[in-house]
């Protein structure tokens, strides 16, 4: 029972370090960004508004991945698609969004001619968003 708590309350802690991070970077953002700045009022329109209790990483193990709340995702078919912005010459996240999920993929970017991964269900295009 006391490792049950004890897991319990790193979790919580975790998500805590989370949010805070969250906030550390939107007042970086607000620091370099002039006040009228349209990325920054984008920025700040994103604001983590709940808690995950499991987290995966998509993508590359470096450049090109990214931690996910997969909270209430995990069921194949729940969700109907994903984009991915600026595949370059690498894109594993699409292809482990369309394995994770079942979900096809919609990739973007204008710098180059093709997508970098073989994903049977991404479609890509060569325009700049």
């Amino acid at each position: 029972e006391e490792l049950r708590e004890s897991l319990h309350q790193d979790k919580i802690d975790s998500q805590n370090r989370i949010q805070r991070l969250a906030e550390e970077l939107s007042e970086e953002v607000s620091a370099l960004a002039p006040a009228d700045a349209v990325t920054k009022k984008l920025l700040h329109a994103f604001k983590i508004c709940g808690s995950c209790k499991h987290f995966e990483r998509f993508g590359e193990e470096h450049d090109g991945g990214y931690l996910m709340c997969l909270d209430g995702l995990l069921n194949r078919g729940r969700i109907r698609g994903a984009f991915s912005f600026g595949v370059e010459n690498h894109d594993l996240w699409s292809l482990h969004i369309y394995k994770a999920l079942g979900a096809p993929v919609k990739q973007f970017d204008c710098t180059v001619d093709r997508t970098a991964m073989d994903c049977p269900a991404c479609r890509f295009f060569k325009v700049c968003l």
